[in-house]
């Protein structure tokens, strides 16, 4: 994967200006930011072997991130205002074993 993939940088501003599109933003940054920070990538071998256990983990959690998913879109907030939205993702995170600091920006 290359970094131009990545780069969120080249995402429409009028995109991010929606609710959903700045929280689809930010969710899709740190989905990717932990998938592609907790995996050691040693070979081939030991890729396939984690790419396999990222998607038994989603699976196993499919339903739990939908709701999530529902529940920050049911809670309409302003962008760089979402607080309940916040609130929803960290206790997750929390509850998944994260350290979660809060209140810090």
């Amino acid at each position: 994967m290359n970094k131009a993939s990545l780069n969120f940088k080249n995402i429409s501003p009028h995109f991010l200006l929606t609710k959903r599109g700045y929280t689809m933003y930010k969710i899709t940054k740190i989905l990717v930011s932990l998938i592609l920070f907790s995996i050691p990538v040693l070979g081939k071998d030991d890729w396939t072997k984690n790419k396999k256990a990222i998607t038994a983990s989603i699976k196993k959690h499919q339903k739990e991130l939908i709701s999530i998913s529902d529940q920050i879109w049911s809670n309409a907030e302003l962008a760089l205002e979402e607080h309940k939205s916040s609130k929803i993702l960290s206790d997750y995170a929390e509850k998944n074993g994260f350290n979660i600091e809060r209140g810090v920006a």
